[in-house]
């Protein structure tokens, strides 16, 4: 059996990253959609107002709904109006007033760096970036909790519907993802001009969040939870408890190894499309860290699941229903639209196939995702975005026991 590649790996991840939420926004948000057009209707107004064009506008793009996360996020105190019997009191020595300034010097310092990455790395313009985002702070701050956390990837997921496959089709071009059944080779980009560049600003996102938490983390912090902890609450599988394990040895590695420590992973966007400097990106990514997935499948897998996710995906947009599979006439159907649109980039998967996924898809991801919206709505917090989301590592531990029920002989369906 082939050795799985480190960039391989770190594929996978991304692509469930971006497949969780393609499945919170577009299936699951309803008011939150609206406030995301709003803003991506705003921003875009104000870039063109700032002759902001081209690759340097998706960089500031991207930098105004990092600062936004930040600026927009709420204190970790509220979680004790959620929580009242699992968040401790404030130590007796510290005032909310000290606490209000330990936070805000946080959100100072994650700001900076993330303005001070963007100009260096990218050559972009801070205060351009500074000014939309003041101009769009007031109006967005009563937004939803679901909208405000981890405002960035939200905001991905709404402006590019179709990242997940998209993402899939230009690894495998790349050689990132080595898929027997979907080579790279006879796959076709379909994707916005715009996609690549934010795609590869969020994977840097992604591990500078992390850097940024190592910069100003202090003795140990509480969000490090062991196995032993994690087993007293659920039952975890030994796949995840390895994962786990390799979490706590790679963030150890992180913090002490020289070529980690102090570093995290860039790409040049001009570069976006030359398969030996992604290669090197994803393998640099996964030496920081590594991902519960809500689908856990093999890569041969995902394509399918990817189809059924995005049926879903057709129906939640649609007012009037259309039919999901009718067999052999199958045409006006959302199985035939999403065939269609897979066939146009070089999968070959047949309508049939995409409605079994379609239901696997409901019974494992669908419900995954659901959970922890529910979860999230629960909270009604926008935690700051150093902070990690220990709400989806939660659900994530258990996505191995949601699996699909067995599936009847062909016929038609029902």
């Amino acid at each position: 059996m082939a050795r799985i590649s480190a960039s391989h790996t770190a594929g996978l991840d991304l692509l469930d990253q971006l497949f969780f939420n393609q499945i919170l926004v577009h299936c699951l948000f309803n008011q939150e959609r609206r406030w995301l057009k709003s803003l991506a209707e705003d921003l875009d107004r104000e870039l063109t107002d700032k002759g902001m064009a081209g690759v340097q506008r998706q960089v500031v793009k991207h930098g105004v709904l990092c600062l936004m996360e930040a600026e927009l996020s709420d204190s970790l105190f509220l979680l004790k109006e959620t929580y009242p019997d699992n968040v401790p009191p404030l130590p007796e020595d510290t005032t909310m007033e000290r606490l209000e300034e330990s936070e805000r010097y946080k959100l100072n310092f994650f700001e900076g760096y993330v303005l001070a990455v963007l100009s260096k790395a990218h050559a972009c313009d801070k205060d351009v970036i500074i000014d939309i985002t003041n101009n769009l702070l007031e109006k967005y701050a009563q937004a939803p909790s679901t909208v405000r956390y981890r405002l960035m990837e939200r905001m991905f997921a709404f402006e590019f519907i179709a990242a997940p496959i998209d993402c899939f089709a230009w690894l495998s071009r790349m050689g990132v993802l080595k898929s027997v059944k979907h080579p790279g080779a006879a796959l076709t980009s379909c994707h916005a001009p715009e996609f690549l560049p934010r795609l590869a600003l969020l994977c840097e996102f992604n591990v500078l969040r992390d850097h940024i938490r190592r910069q100003v983390k202090l003795g140990t912090q509480a969000a490090d939870v062991s196995v032993e902890n994690i087993r007293k609450i659920v039952e975890i599988s030994d796949k995840t408890i390895r994962l786990l394990s390799e979490n706590k040895r790679k963030e150890t590695d992180v913090n002490n190894m020289a070529s980690t420590k102090n570093s995290f992973a860039i790409i040049d966007l001009a570069e976006i499309e030359n398969p030996a400097k992604v290669h090197l990106f994803f393998a640099r990514l996964h030496a920081y860290t590594v991902r519960f997935r809500v689908f856990q499948g093999s890569l041969a897998s995902w394509v399918g699941m990817l189809c059924g996710g995005t049926v879903e995906v057709l129906q939640q947009s649609q007012d009037k229903k259309t039919p999901i599979f009718t067999g052999e006439f199958n045409e006006g159907t959302s199985t035939q639209e999403v065939y269609e649109q897979m066939s146009k980039r070089g999968f070959e998967i047949t309508p049939r196939a995409i409605y079994d996924r379609h239901r696997d898809f409901k019974e494992t991801a669908l419900r995954a995702v659901t959970i922890y919206y529910k979860m999230k709505l629960f909270e009604n917090t926008a935690l700051p975005p150093d902070v990690k989301d220990l709400t989806y590592e939660a659900v994530s531990w258990q996505c191995e026991c949601l699996t699909p029920t067995p599936r009847r002989n062909a016929g038609s369906p029902s």
